[in-house]
């Protein structure tokens, strides 16, 4: 029976519990399956408090990294915003900068498109004083470089995206355009100076043909057309028209000879001043008299085939100090080579 009982007392464990010296120690008896399960209980709670506190730690230093990023990028953000703001800065100095740009753009248009009005006031003054049709310097005008149409804005480069190097080039193209513009005004006011002080030169100028027709002869030498000579000086020009033609001065001037002058027959002089004299012969009636003054285009005789002539034409001499010069040379609507 003994040993019995010390077989099923085996299968406990006794745990002592003394409480103090006063009272009686305690004994505690768990069975062996339940202590073993409770030993299994406690290494899995420390298991588990060790990867709790495993996780923990993981997660503090994730955390802490976490907190370091967020640092970081709070510095960047800082940094971007600052940036940010510099850049508005910037922006706002360069659109005053672009408005003053444009400004000074819209400025130079304004002067240019005066300049080209300048440019076509002078250019149809001088050619209303040298007897030209408006189509004849129309197309002087509209080839202008300073003609409003014809003019350039200054552009931006657009192959290159930086501002400031698109401000700076545009900024030297308006300086550019401006030296130009203001050298182009001062020559404007010193040309209608120039054109007032000579308006009388420009209106006595011999600039026109006094007929419209076929060059016969033009100045030089030539065969004589009588056969008296093989050949002979020609001082001037030969117009063929019909007989009757209206016979115009080429230039404002006075009348200084009117009247039959040997081999020239019915002969007009006109004196325009500045050395100047032309002749208008071979007219089979004369219009104005000696002492007359005339204006350019004015009609002077009736063409014809008096004096020493083949045929009805006008025989025309312009003369610098009694020199004879070629009248085609100072005819400003007329082109030799179409001759």
């Amino acid at each position: 029976m003994k040993k019995k009982r010390k077989a099923k007392r085996s299968g406990y464990f006794a745990i002592m519990i003394i409480p103090d010296t006063n009272r009686k120690p305690r004994t505690l008896r768990i069975p062996r399956s339940i202590y073993f399960i409770l030993i299994g209980i406690i290494i899995g709670i420390c298991f588990l408090i060790m990867g709790m506190a495993y996780q923990i730690n993981r997660l503090k230093n994730d955390v802490l990294y976490r907190e370091t990023r967020i640092l970081s990028y709070s510095d960047q953000l800082s940094e971007s915003e600052n940036i940010i703001m510099e850049l508005k800065d910037e922006i706002n100095d360069y659109a005053k900068k672009l408005q003053t740009v444009m400004t000074d753009i819209h400025s130079l248009e304004q002067r240019t498109s005066l300049v080209a009005e300048d440019n076509n006031h002078i250019i149809q003054k001088v050619g209303h004083l040298l007897g030209l049709e408006s189509n004849d310097f129309k197309s002087i005008y509209e080839n202008s470089s300073l003609s409003s149409r014809s003019g350039h804005r200054p552009k931006l480069d657009t192959k290159d995206t930086s501002f400031q190097r698109n401000y700076v080039l545009t900024v030297d193209r308006s300086t550019t355009a401006e030296r130009i513009l203001s050298t182009a005004q001062q020559s404007n006011a010193q040309l209608m100076d120039k054109i007032t002080d000579r308006e009388d030169f420009l209106m006595a100028y011999p600039s026109i043909l006094p007929v419209e027709g076929r060059i016969s002869c033009t100045m030089g030498e030539r065969p004589n057309p009588f056969g008296r000579r093989r050949m002979e000086y020609h001082n001037g020009i030969d117009i063929a028209v019909d007989r009757g033609t209206d016979v115009k001065a080429t230039g404002k001037g006075k009348v200084v000879f009117a009247g039959y002058k040997g081999s020239y027959g019915n002969l007009v002089i006109i004196d325009h001043g500045f050395d100047i004299k032309t002749y208008y012969a071979h007219n089979s009636k004369l219009l104005v008299e000696e002492g007359d003054v005339v204006e350019r285009g004015d009609i002077i005789a009736k063409s014809g085939n008096s004096g020493r002539s083949t045929g009805p034409h006008v025989h025309y001499e312009i003369r610098i100090k009694n020199v004879p010069k070629d009248p085609l040379d100072f005819v400003l609507n007329f082109d030799k080579e179409d001759e």
